[in-house]
């Protein structure tokens, strides 16, 4: 996980940043870790779905449901990004 408040020497925030990576050919499921408040996780991208769902426009990035965890697909990899 990147922290988005260290962002350019801690004068300027930016986005959270998680990468979860699953080599193991079964879906696992990962717990998140609690961003600040006012903050949710977000999917920028996964490589387990199919273009065009894998990834999305920066600001356009759909919340998550359930910001507890995230599945992640048989070797592949989600990015999310909380804001």
């Amino acid at each position: 996980m990147l922290c988005g408040k260290h962002a350019g020497g801690g004068r300027k925030p930016d986005d959270y940043i998680y990468v979860a990576m699953n080599s193991h050919w079964e879906m696992h499921g990962f717990e998140l870790p609690k961003p600040p408040s006012g903050i949710t996780w977000h999917m920028f991208a996964n490589t387990d779905v199919m273009p065009p769902h894998d990834i999305w426009d920066i600001g356009k990035e759909p919340m998550l449901e359930n910001q507890n965890e995230v599945l992640v697909g048989p070797r592949s990899l989600v990015i999310l990004t909380g804001k």
